[in-house]
């Protein structure tokens, strides 16, 4: 007698075991997961300044090599002699032409 009543003790007491480990593993799941949604968050929110910081250097070095001298300068109206050369423009007439 003695004996099976140890051993439906000690089903109960494995039985309360398992259920209180399962519990404490479904909180433990539940609390690492909003943490890893927080760090995420926190990593998209890096990689998302990063890209915006990027992107504006990218417009910036356009706008200031690309569209400022050839489309919004007051210089670019200046009256010159036609290039010769799409590479080397005017520069090899100096060579060529006496001086004079």
């Amino acid at each position: 007698m003695k004996n099976s009543k140890k051993a439906e003790i000690d089903d109960s007491s494995v039985l309360q075991k398992t259920y209180i480990y399962f519990l404490s593993t479904l909180v433990f799941n539940r609390l690492n997961s909003k943490f890893v949604q927080k760090e995420k968050k926190i990593k998209m929110l890096d990689f998302s300044l990063f890209s915006w910081f990027l992107l504006g250097v990218i417009s910036w070095f356009i706008y200031k090599v690309y569209i400022w001298p050839y489309y919004l300068s007051p210089l670019r109206n200046i009256p010159g002699p036609p290039s010769e050369s799409l590479i080397y423009g005017n520069f090899k007439a100096f060579f060529v032409e006496e001086v004079g």
